[in-house]
């Protein structure tokens, strides 16, 4: 039985305890093995989503050092999975885009992290499931999600 929150909680306990599960399950959800971890499926997702964007923008968007993020789209680029262009607004830059193989590589990824969810959940009753769906759409819109 999954404990619930009542509306008396404290908010500090709800935060201590998602302070705690949220990292674990993340750990525990990754991928073993795969060819792109969590930071740089991120900021492929990022790419995808947000660009072209320049490698500044794209690292204080994932919140990681300029260097950190040359080392991830460097990664990214021999694999085929992002491409560059000069910035047309400054000839001295470059943007940074999704290519096809980057887009299919980042579908098969949240395939296969959904695949892992969904066994992590598979023994969980209708009603656990909506709880958990209620408060993933709410942190959702609480974060602006989309």
């Amino acid at each position: 039985m999954i404990p619930q929150a009542s509306p008396a909680e404290p908010l500090r306990e709800v935060c201590e305890l998602a302070a705690h599960v949220l990292p674990a399950l993340n750990r525990r959800l990754r991928p073993k093995g795969s060819e792109l971890g969590m930071g740089m499926l991120a900021a492929l997702f990022t790419v995808g989503k947000h660009g072209p964007l320049r490698s500044g923008d794209l690292a204080r968007w994932e919140g990681v050092a300029a260097p950190t993020m040359t080392h991830m789209i460097s990664s990214l680029t021999k694999r085929g999975y992002v491409g560059r262009r000069r910035d047309p607004g400054d000839g001295r830059a470059c943007l940074i885009e999704i290519t096809p193989a980057g887009s299919d590589a980042l579908a098969r990824a949240r395939h296969d992290y959904a695949d892992r969810i969904e066994n992590l959940l598979a023994g969980l009753t209708p009603h656990e499931l909506g709880i958990i769906h209620a408060a993933l759409q709410t942190l959702a819109q609480q974060a602006r999600i989309d």
